[in-house]
């Protein structure tokens, strides 16, 4: 699978390492597609997650909206397992999008966007809440 970008590595990532055992974790992703378009049906790495992470929670916040039918899914990896947050659609202000999915990471993955359509107006952001289970006791 090609991934269509990768965000888990800019400027203000909070990817979770192996040093955070047995408390919470909240990860946060802000994107302005009038700064970077995202292209429809396109997948982007979101978060880099570390294997024992369970997630337990992902929002979506829609900021501005894109117009149209804009609407997007935060999936597992090239979303072939699980979808965390499904259609949400980015036609209203202040609208939240909430998890329909919970999964633990047995190995390391991410956490990605997947849009419907090229996105060149919108304003999201992404939160993810979760644990990493220490397995090594």
């Amino acid at each position: 699978m090609a991934y269509a970008g990768d965000y888990s590595a800019s400027a203000g990532s909070y990817n979770v390492g192996k040093k955070i055992l047995d408390g919470s974790v909240t990860l946060i992703r802000y994107f302005s597609c009038a700064t970077h378009n995202l292209t429809g049906s396109g997948v982007y790495k979101l978060f880099a997650v570390p294997a024992n992470f369970v997630l337990l929670e992902a929002r979506v916040i829609c900021d501005t909206i894109e117009g149209g039918t804009a609407t997007i899914d935060i999936v597992d990896n090239d979303s072939s397992s699980t979808v965390f947050v499904n259609d949400f659609s980015l036609e209203t202000a202040n609208a939240i999008g909430v998890t329909a999915a919970r999964k633990k990471y047995a190995a390391a993955g991410f956490i990605c966007v997947v849009p419907n359509e090229d996105l060149d107006t919108a304003v999201f952001t992404v939160t993810v809440k979760g644990i990493i289970t220490n397995t090594s006791m």
